[in-house]
């Protein structure tokens, strides 16, 4: 995911990448949740963020950078 922001997540021990992506409706942030073991990335799940939920999250504590 090139010019994203990245993270881990300490709660679930995954790796977090997140992006603001343009579609016709508008910005819309997406966070993709993943394992990397010996070189491979098995994707966990993918999904849109609520407004404020990346910087609330890196506020707290649970993604770290």
């Amino acid at each position: 995911m090139h010019g994203g922001r990245r993270y881990l997540d300490v709660a679930t021990g995954l790796r977090i990448a997140v992006k603001d992506v343009r579609r016709a409706a508008g910005t819309r942030t997406i966070m993709l949740a993943f394992e990397e073991r010996n070189g491979i990335l098995k994707f966990i799940t993918v999904h849109p963020l609520k407004e404020n939920q990346e910087p609330n999250r890196v506020r707290s504590g649970r993604w770290k950078k």
